[in-house]
């Protein structure tokens, strides 16, 4: 994306690095995009506002490293594991890693918080998340029919990119 045009969106989000020991906000992010019409993560992105206003490529150690938590975040705290592809690009002298999350048509996808993540030691709790716009909030009780039923979700994705255009219904 351009700098200074190009801005987060409900498909889009910039982030300047991740902390490499970290799982939990990676699989968050995630799972965000996976339980809405998916997205990019880039990440070397600094972001002024909602704009991205400089790249600030990682090195290829930290690329690795942030590939590494994305991909281990998402096999040990998502449920189910969402499909995602990490591509490293390649500005200036380094790189940025744009991590691809395709939409989870089958059900919503949940991240689990571990003892650590808990004031009280709870086992087995999941957070749902969402992407809505260019923040991520979590679904509420009532919406989670919405994500539960397939044919609905797949419906709701397909009129995504129909916004502000005619569309017809044949039963």
């Amino acid at each position: 994306p351009l700098v200074g045009v190009a801005n987060e969106t409900s498909v889009l989000d910039f982030k300047v690095k991740v902390d490499p020991s970290e799982r939990l906000e990676p699989a968050k992010d995630v799972a965000a995009f996976a339980n809405a019409q998916g997205g990019t993560i880039l990440v070397g992105a600094a972001g002024q506002g909602e704009f991205v206003s400089k790249y600030l490529p990682l090195s290829l150690s930290d690329a690795s490293a942030t590939q590494k938590a994305f991909e281990e975040g998402v096999r040990d705290r998502c449920r189910p594991a969402p499909i995602l592809t990490v591509v490293p690009l390649d500005v200036g002298a380094g790189k940025v890693v744009a991590i691809n999350v395709w939409p989870f048509v089958g059900q919503p996808v949940g991240v689990e918080l571990k003892p650590a993540d808990l004031a009280r030691q709870l086992q087995g709790v999941f957070f749902y998340p969402v992407r809505v716009g260019a923040q991520t909030r979590p679904i509420l009780p009532e919406q989670m029919h919405m994500f539960v039923d397939a044919k609905f979700r797949r419906t709701v994705l397909a009129l995504s990119g129909s916004v502000g255009s005619p569309v017809t219904l044949v039963g």
